[in-house]
């Protein structure tokens, strides 16, 4: 048993490492985090706002992604040496955790598990990987979001662990406030998906989605009250309706 769980773990180790070295010879070759769209980028709240009137800022905003502005707004109070590399911690942390939970789930479904570390190690070092997970732009969380929810969802079920169907929600969530793109009903979609797969569980699926769903619908709610709107977002998707007509 003990030899069994061993086998398991040690891809996890040699994933870990080949993902730290990747990112310290990318360092030592003078790869830093870029953030040059910091001032510049219209998902991003003025910084001036985000450093002395954050809370007021995230209330009263309606096109920027909220949670994505709170995580730059809090990263900021570090100064500007301690937000490169708290940003630069929190993208690597983020794909080094979709990377393992990528190879978790196909490690499950996949009797192969040499192509799955291989996979799985090739995410560590490809350089599309490295380089949105060195700019601070949210496609460089978003797929690493969504890996870990399908995880938190997968190993919840298999294991019938409400802490981990409520990881799995709370990612997704997160994802729907980071990339406001994205439309919330996926969330149902997601909700109405596990409801159909693992009946014997249903009260246990819904539970650990309600916080998580409040969190999202919070937002639209303060969205519609202030705004009159009922999306994340105010130009969400870019519509025709958004772009075309002077409100």
């Amino acid at each position: 048993m003990v030899v069994a769980e061993r086998l398991r773990t040690s891809p996890v180790v040699g994933l870990i490492a080949i993902f730290v070295i990747a990112r310290l010879i990318a360092l030592a070759f003078g790869m830093s985090f870029d953030a040059d769209n910091l001032t510049g980028w219209m998902q991003i709240v003025d910084v001036e706002l985000l450093r002395h009137d954050l809370w007021r800022s995230l209330y009263y905003l309606h096109s920027q992604p909220p949670l994505f502005n709170l995580v730059i707004g809090l990263a900021l109070r570090l100064g500007d040496h301690g937000f490169i590399w708290a940003m630069w911690l929190l993208y690597a942390l983020v794909a080094l955790g979709g990377i393992l939970a990528f190879h978790a789930v196909a490690r499950d479904l996949i009797d192969r598990p040499r192509l799955v570390f291989a996979i799985s190690a090739w995410f560590c070092i490809a350089p599309s990987v490295l380089l949105f997970s060195q700019k601070l732009y949210y496609d460089g969380l978003v797929p690493w979001l969504l890996s870990m929810a399908v995880w938190g969802w997968h190993s919840g079920v298999k294991h019938r662990s409400f802490a981990r169907l409520l990881f799995g929600f709370s990612m997704l969530a997160a994802t729907l406030l980071i990339r406001t793109m994205i439309h919330p009903l996926l969330l149902v979609c997601a909700l109405a998906v596990l409801l159909l797969l693992v009946p014997g569980q249903r009260k246990r699926v819904i539970a650990a989605a309600i916080v998580p769903a409040l969190a999202v619908l919070a937002v639209i709610l303060k969205n519609f009250v202030l705004f009159g709107i009922t999306q994340l977002s105010s130009w969400a998707p870019l519509s025709p309706g958004q772009t075309t007509v002077d409100q």
